[in-house]
């Protein structure tokens, strides 16, 4: 679509990855929500906000925008994943159809 974009791919490319795990892990902190864990459930956005600071504040500074789409894309890696075996842990649930008993 133009050359201009061309210095943006591998950028997208890290991000459509960090979205692509925000997909494919489910509804791990709706469920954590629903059920009761609302407390755990912020705890852990307030970790992982604290953590987006921390990275991004370092991966910017040596990276650039480089930097900022892999801190984006690790924050949302380990939040999603993190709620995920929460939900497991305390409702039971496993929010993605792999690794299931049948």
């Amino acid at each position: 679509w133009g050359k201009e974009f061309i210095q943006s791919y591998n950028l997208l490319i890290i991000i459509a990855f960090g979205q692509f795990i925000n997909i494919s892990t489910g509804a791990g902190a709706k469920i954590l929500m629903m059920c009761g864990f609302e407390k755990i459930q912020s705890k852990v956005s307030i970790f992982f906000l604290v953590f987006n600071i921390g990275i991004s504040y370092i991966l910017i500074r040596q990276y650039g925008a480089l930097g900022a789409a892999l801190a984006m894309s690790i924050t949302i890696i380990g939040e999603n994943i993190t709620r995920l075996i929460l939900a497991k842990l305390k409702v039971g649930i496993w929010t993605i159809p792999i690794f299931r008993k049948t």
